[in-house]
């Protein structure tokens, strides 16, 4: 009975990991054909994402900027 519950726990993880995928390519896919970049910043963590539309649309390179940002920092300011 235990083995049963973990291969259906299995499959649904398959499945939704799948489903997870194909959302984040439309996603990209979207961003892409309407000329649209990404930036997440992750406030608690300190991280920060930016989609490789965004750095184009601020035409920079992706090394040419913090890839943390800082508090007072200007997210197009280069990196000193």
């Amino acid at each position: 009975m235990l083995a049963q519950a973990e291969g259906q726990l299995a499959e649904e993880h398959t499945r939704i990991s799948e489903e997870l995928q194909q959302r984040d390519e439309l996603l990209k896919i979207a961003l892409e054909v309407n000329g649209m970049g990404l930036w997440v910043w992750d406030l608690l963590e300190g991280t920060a994402y930016r989609s490789d539309q965004m750095y184009r649309i601020a035409g920079r390179e992706a090394d040419s900027i913090d890839p943390v940002p800082r508090r007072g920092c200007n997210w197009f300011t280069r990196r000193t």
